[in-house]
């Protein structure tokens, strides 16, 4: 962008030669020199607050102010950024296409990946989740962000795909919902100092809900 290019105000070269040399004169341009120097930086974020991914705090405020969004303090100004630009984009009549591209634009400049599932026959449309590193507050936010958006028809999850992780897990306790089929199972319990040590296990189709607790 052309405002990004660095430019140093210097009122000094502005005036006749023969002034240039006097400390008075000097000191009073290089003085002022500063005040404009600012004004420059001001009129160029007024220019960037134009567009949303380039705004400020006071730029992105005025765009929420005119959607009516209303932040969280504890909201960053990306975040800010990413609600404002998903709202502005929101068209009618609602395509898987315009999906994608809300869902990449939410998680722009993060590591995670949301890549949604239509399940037709079960009105329902699952939104998979997968990254490198552990979920926070804004991935969970999604639900609430893209509620208001899709068809009211629809059932909406999120679905948290965690990495595969290797190495030796401790609990004391765990629940499991309605255990149907037993694909593999090779779970190997120890007692080790009053709890119960499980070296793998793998569980699908829930039937039937069961409690588990190690002692």
């Amino acid at each position: 962008m052309l405002l990004d290019n660095p430019k140093k105000v210097d009122l000094l070269k502005y005036l006749p030669f023969f002034i240039q040399n006097y400390k008075e004169i000097d000191a009073i341009m290089k003085a002022e020199n500063i005040i404009l120097q600012n004004e420059w930086e001001y009129l160029k974020q007024a220019f960037k607050n134009n567009f949303i991914f380039l705004t400020d705090i006071y730029g992105i405020s005025l765009f929420e102010k005119m959607m009516k969004i209303y932040p969280k303090a504890s909201d960053t100004l990306e975040e800010r950024q990413v609600r404002v630009y998903t709202k502005w984009n929101t068209t009618l009549p609602y395509t898987w296409r315009w999906l994608e591209e809300y869902l990449k634009a939410y998680f722009l400049n993060t590591s995670t990946e949301a890549i949604p599932v239509l399940f037709n026959n079960e009105y329902r449309i699952d939104i998979r989740l997968s990254s490198k590193e552990w979920f926070g507050e804004y991935e969970y936010k999604l639900f609430d962000e893209l509620r208001i958006l899709i068809p009211a028809n629809l059932i909406l999850n999120i679905v948290n795909v965690l990495p595969k992780l290797g190495g030796t897990f401790f609990c004391k306790s765990f629940l499991v919902y309605r255990i149907k089929k037993n694909l593999k199972n090779k779970a190997q319990s120890f007692i080790t100092v009053g709890n119960m040590y499980a070296k793998s296990s793998m569980i699908y189709k829930i039937k039937k809900e069961m409690s588990i607790n190690g002692i």
